[in-house]
């Protein structure tokens, strides 16, 4: 399970991660490179509390995307507002990463189970 966060937690109501830091997400492709246009696709990071298919707590686009052959890296970041609207009675999320090509139907989701983690949630001044 990979650690979305360096500290290993979200802070409901603030940037995350802190400041002006931005998350990256590097995926590197086993064989062959990336689709043409993958890098147009929608990307989404997807915070809930159960796994593919459940209602997502929040979504949260990719800011950019950059292919590199096998490489492709998007970037994220989340605002106060997004973290604050986390649920209160949920400390620990699963998160997803999930793309889509535009295919029609939604023949062209996907989710990158090897992305998947959690992360923790909690408020500034503790738990809860």
């Amino acid at each position: 399970m990979l650690d979305y966060t360096e500290s290993g937690e979200i802070v409901r109501g603030g940037a995350w991660p802190p400041g002006e830091a931005a998350l990256s997400a590097v995926l590197t492709r086993d064989e062959g490179v990336w689709d043409e246009g993958a890098d147009r696709w929608t990307w989404d990071l997807i915070f809930s509390r159960t796994q593919r298919g459940g209602k997502a707590d929040l979504v949260v686009a990719a800011e950019s995307a950059h292919v590199a052959g096998k490489v492709l890296t998007l970037i994220f970041h989340l605002t106060g507002t997004q973290t604050g609207s986390l649920p209160k009675s949920r400390k620990l999320l699963l998160v997803e990463l999930r793309s889509d090509d535009g295919s029609p139907g939604g023949a062209g989701v996907n989710y990158y189970g090897r992305m998947s983690g959690s992360a923790r949630v909690r408020d500034p001044v503790g738990e809860g």
